[in-house]
């Protein structure tokens, strides 16, 4: 079986190195053809300026099922909504170093011209996008007992056509407390608008970008290189070295007395190769400084090539010197018997190079440290080991590449929709769930042995299955779900070098169990089963986790597939991947933060929402102290989302008891 699991591996990869050329060409020619498109309906439509990336959402996205970035502030005090007004003209007629704004997008609105996004100016009013909700909602006073309803009757509109497609609302509760809503669509945060541009928060003082040494597992998928750096490192060193000594002893700038006597054709070869690596430094040092057409970039060689020919005398009248003095009969008697001296020398050195040798052998065995490092021993001593490792390290990632395209083709293929579907209208509806201690759920995971992220799966096979049993849906073993973990740098920073594509991580996608009644499980068994799959899932996907984060930064995927194959993919898989889980992860523990009028802020629920044939987005939104289970679900699911979300710090609870914490 395992040699068969092997043979249809190796043959999926086969047929893959054999279909990459068409990869290629495919990539030429939709690169092509959509940059013709492009010019012609700019030519038809010349108020527009179309999107020039395509991304994942805009295949899906429809007029009825938009992508809708929501995040909702809940935040000390009464209402400000004149600071908030303060806070968004600033934005909006914020402008960079040479004049222009720096939000255009948040002026124009979003329209669609054969089958393109584009934005196109209108005659804006703040008061369309900014609005300020009544302080009461049926009847009743806002507070917590009716702000779910509330929000959710704020989400399940559409916003208005015609204006830019983003909207803050500001909703008094009480004098304690107040909310505020704010809706964006996909296309702006594309456009280099950050959402903390628009919330009205003072940006943390310090802040870093997640990297691949973090605890978080999603963050880990990939297993970081070690020892190619190193190798890599190591070699630049020493030819960095070498290539300085080779400068300070063969070029005339740096020996000056070179240029006083007549080189032979060999260092006049060496001073050559020095010219031109002096002339590409400095062409691609200066090449930022000029215009970037061909011609101005043609002119500025020509002028470092003058330059630093000139500088060695580098001319044909000298390389002619240098052939005749090298091949002149007396010069040819001085280098042979100079061979012979060093020869000589070389053969009186034996004795003592032998005896560095054997240290250099005596000091690695001994002390593990080699004090000779210019010897043969001490190079190998130096170089073996890593080039070892860093073998290691490649065929690991050449067998991740040698798996990849199976995993895929079989996720793709034969993955069962385990649980009934219905299609989504496209408008959404929103609940939360009383917040959770993250200390408390780091204490459950220390004891089980556990990653948070897998506590935190552990708590959605409960909830989906009491969904199942109040829905009345046949409640399935596993379901098919996909994860992905978000920094909330995504929400809270702003400024030309935070990119929120750079905070969100690669997507994996994972068969999670589902603890029903009918199974007769414990809670921490349900989670050992967790764990098992979920390591699983990080083993085998490092690939298409890479590919998904190409995807998210630099649109790989859509630059080389048709837009039209990605959307019947994309419609396909969110059939049978129908919830999607997203953990937003905060640098700053312990801390929250504050309004531009100084007041607390103290939750934040971000949600991200569902789109092609998907109907649940949960989000584990950790702010502070706390953790928030946010769910944004198709409205069809009404009114059984909330169980999604009400029942989440029981579930905790849950699996507390079960590890005798509790």
């Amino acid at each position: 079986m395992r040699d068969t699991n092997m043979f249809g591996t190796l043959l999926v990869f086969c047929f893959m190195i054999l279909c990459s050329p068409f990869l290629l060409l495919n990539y030429l020619g939709l690169f092509v053809f959509n940059s013709l498109w492009l010019w012609c309906i700019s030519i038809f439509n010349v108020k527009c300026d179309f999107l020039r990336d395509t991304t994942i959402r805009s295949l899906v996205d429809t007029p009825r099922n938009q992508g809708i970035f929501t995040v909702l502030l809940n935040i000390q005090g009464p209402a400000q909504p004149e600071a908030v007004r303060r806070h968004l003209q600033e934005v909006l007629n914020r402008r960079d170093k040479r004049g222009n704004l720096t939000f255009p997008r948040l002026r124009q609105f979003l329209v669609k011209r054969f089958g393109k996004y584009a934005w196109r100016e209108l005659d804006f009013e703040l008061n369309q996008n900014l609005l300020i909700a009544a302080p009461n909602y049926r009847g009743r006073p806002i507070s917590d007992i009716n702000i779910q309803d509330y929000i959710t009757d704020i989400v399940l509109k559409y916003l208005p056509n015609g204006v830019s497609p983003w909207q803050m609302v500001i909703i008094p509760s009480t004098n304690v407390q107040h909310y505020i809503l704010l809706r964006v669509h996909h296309a702006i945060i594309n456009g280099g608008v950050n959402m903390a541009d628009l919330l009205p928060i003072i940006q943390p003082m310090q802040y870093s970008i997640p990297t691949a040494d973090s605890k978080l597992p999603l963050l880990n998928v990939a297993k970081k290189p070690k020892y190619v750096p190193l190798l890599k490192e190591r070699f630049l060193e020493d030819f960095t070295n070498l290539w300085n000594e080779f400068v300070s002893s063969c070029d005339p700038l740096e020996q000056t007395e070179l240029i006083k006597t007549s080189p032979g054709l060999f260092q006049y070869l060496g001073i050559m190769l020095i010219t031109w690596v002096s002339i590409c430094k400095e062409c691609r040092k200066g090449y930022n400084a000029v215009k970037q057409d061909p011609i101005s970039k043609m002119r500025y060689f020509n002028a470092t090539f003058v330059k630093e020919t000139n500088r060695r005398q580098l001319t044909f009248s000298n390389f002619l010197n240098a052939l005749f003095e090298t091949i002149h009969p007396i010069n040819i008697i001085k280098g042979v018997l100079n061979w012979w001296y060093w020869l000589l020398l070389l053969l009186l050195k034996v004795p003592v190079l032998i005896y560095q040798e054997l240290m250099t052998v005596y000091s690695c065995y001994k002390t593990e440290y080699c004090g000779y490092s210019n010897t043969i021993t001490g190079f190998l001593y130096g170089y073996i080991p890593l080039f070892y490792n860093a073998t290691n390290e490649i065929c690991y990632y050449l067998g991740l590449l040698i798996q990849a395209p199976a995993i895929i083709f079989e996720q793709i293929v034969f993955e069962p929709e385990t649980i009934q579907t219905i299609p989504p209208c496209g408008r959404k509806v929103v609940s939360w769930s009383e917040p959770v201690n993250v200390n408390f759920i780091r204490k459950i995971a220390k004891s089980t042995g556990v990653s948070e992220t897998e506590i935190l799966l552990a708590t959605i096979s409960t909830t989906i299955a009491r969904y199942c049993a109040q829905a009345g849906v046949v409640t399935p073993c596993e379901i098919p779900v996909t994860i992905r973990n978000v920094n909330s740098n995504y929400i809270f920073l702003s400024g030309d070098h935070v990119k929120p594509q750079d905070c969100v991580s690669g997507l994996i996608g994972l068969r999670l169990p589902v603890l029903s009644s009918e199974k007769d499980e414990t809670f921490l068994e349900n989670l050992r089963v967790v764990k098992d799959n979920f390591a699983k899932a990080m083993d085998s996907q490092a690939v298409s986790y890479l590919l998904t984060i190409l995807q998210t930064k630099y649109g790989t995927l859509t630059n080389f597939l048709p837009a039209t194959l990605i959307q019947v993919l994309l419609r396909y898989l969110s059939r049978k991947y129908t919830i999607s889980i997203t953990e937003i992860t905060n640098n700053y523990n312990n801390t929250t933060v504050r309004t531009t009028w100084g007041k607390e802020v103290t939750n934040v629920i971000y949600w991200r929402p569902p789109q092609a044939n998907m109907s649940i987005s949960l989000c584990y939104n950790q702010y502070g102290e706390n953790i928030t289970l946010g769910v944004m679900c198709d409205a069809q699911l009404l009114p059984y989302h909330s169980v999604l979300t009400k029942d989440f710090p029981e579930h905790i609870e849950d699996i507390a008891i079960s590890a005798h914490l509790n």
